[in-house]
């Protein structure tokens, strides 16, 4: 609404009548002007005193006006954005409103400027002033316009739970601003007298040849598009495109910007994103663990098997973990050790809660192991001197029954004594990472 009437006042203002015969009724001053006395009816460049003291008390009303109108719809405007729940501060809402304020300023001028009886070149100059003021005001008001509604957009994009519309947001801002920009140009020259047609004539064949030299920032622009309509990630994902590696920190009309773990900035052409195949870590419902755990050959099977179990049970007792999909088993007899896979998941938010939690379940599987005297194996080779094997060092594995493997086994089960809850287990607490996405890699 605000917009329509401060386009309507604009074309009015901007035909302000260019001859000193306006349809505009004026006071006629000139009667009143023979009764002052000899000093003020003394002209200095063809323009009388009381002509200069009546310009300047005009201006003066036309600054009081502008302020008055700017307080007025700085007021209107506080209410209006609170009630869509948009907080624009002093710091925007006051020169919102100063456009109309100018508005208004131009329209004190120009209903009085026709009482002040000035020479035709003199007036001429001061319609043309007049003219160029509220014209400017015109585009301003509408360059303020896209600031509300930027604001509007961005308190709805507050409100929503991905993070890509508030990136669209300045993107939408920037693209109106250029827009009001390219057609306030247009206004004022129009304004001004000066042959619009012909103009944009020549700038339609300087287009063409500029669209055919930045095809290459018009094909990333057009990407820009296609990556808000398609939504493959937000803001602070991490992801894998195009070669670069980290977490989307800001996508613009050109490129899209990852701040990778080592803290850098890379800027990526979203041309080339489009094209690209795109890696979503931000997006994972569970992060997958997987290890092997080499075990010397000298430990019995039974207490393998007992090891084996007993790591399915911490999995299964710990919190985070997916308790519908997990693998543990002898994969592999190597040269110089007994294989066994381990392969679960969890379900945490950030890569920082991940490396908690497999601190957590490893060392749980350590206290296992050393509980069960399964002793680990490095690489070794043993060596015969005349066909008679010498004394090999190494763990000495006690064995047990079948029905002590099974008590130790429970102990790790879920309810056990053995079972540790997350969190700090031996010495001072750990304290809260501080830094976000762009310390969580995945």
């Amino acid at each position: 609404m605000l917009s329509c009437r401060a386009a309507d006042i604009a074309l009015a203002l901007a035909r302000v009548p260019r001859e000193p015969t306006s349809k505009i009724p004026a006071l006629d001053l000139t009667q009143l002007a023979q009764q002052l006395p000899v000093w003020l009816r003394h002209e200095l460049f063809g323009i009388a005193g009381w002509q200069y003291i009546y310009l300047c008390l005009l201006l003066i009303v036309g600054i009081v006006a502008r302020v008055a109108v700017a307080w007025l719809v700085s007021g209107r405007l506080s209410k209006v954005m609170s009630h869509w729940h948009a907080n624009l501060g002093d710091g925007l809402m006051l020169p919102g409103s100063q456009p109309l304020g100018t508005l208004a300023l131009a329209g004190a001028l120009a209903l009085g400027l026709p009482s002040a009886g000035l020479p035709t070149s003199a007036h001429e100059a001061c319609s043309f002033a007049v003219r160029l003021i509220a014209a400017l005001s015109a585009v301003m008001v509408l360059y303020r316009v896209v600031d509300l509604f930027a604001a509007f957009l961005q308190a709805r994009a507050e409100r929503t739970r991905t993070k890509l519309d508030d990136q669209l947001v300045p993107l939408v801002r920037k693209g109106l601003k250029g827009v009001v920009i390219a057609v306030g140009v247009v206004f004022v020259l129009q304004n001004l007298d000066v042959d619009v047609g012909s103009l944009l004539a020549g700038l339609g064949l300087g287009g063409l040849a500029f669209a055919l030299a930045a095809k290459d920032t018009l094909a990333n622009f057009f990407g820009s598009l296609t990556i808000f309509l398609d939504k493959p990630f937000q803001i602070g994902d991490w992801v894998t495109v195009a070669g670069a590696e980290g977490a989307i920190e800001e996508v613009g009309f050109r490129s899209t910007r990852v701040r990778t773990i080592y803290d850098s900035l890379i800027s990526v052409p979203n041309a080339k994103i489009v094209d690209a195949a795109i890696d979503n870590y931000g997006q994972r419902r569970y992060r997958r663990i997987s290890t092997t755990l080499q075990l010397d050959y000298r430990t019995p099977p039974l207490q393998i098997e007992a090891l084996c179990d007993g790591v399915r049970a911490l999995i299964r007792a710990h919190p985070k973990t997916r308790k519908d999909a997990y693998e543990v088993h002898v994969s592999a007899l190597a040269e110089s050790a007994v294989q066994v896979m381990v392969h679960f998941f969890l379900q945490v938010p950030s890569w920082s809660e991940e490396l908690r939690c497999r601190h957590e379940i490893f060392i749980d599987l350590l206290r296992l192991a050393d509980r069960l005297h399964v002793a680990w194996a490095y690489p070794t080779r043993t060596l015969h001197v005349a066909s008679q094997a010498a004394v090999v060092d190494g763990a000495a594995n006690t064995p047990l029954d079948v029905e002590q493997l099974r008590q130790r086994v429970a102990e790790f089960a879920p309810g056990g004594s053995a079972v540790i809850a997350p969190g700090p287990r031996v010495g001072e607490p750990h304290l809260p990472r501080s830094g976000g996405a762009d310390g969580d890699p995945v």
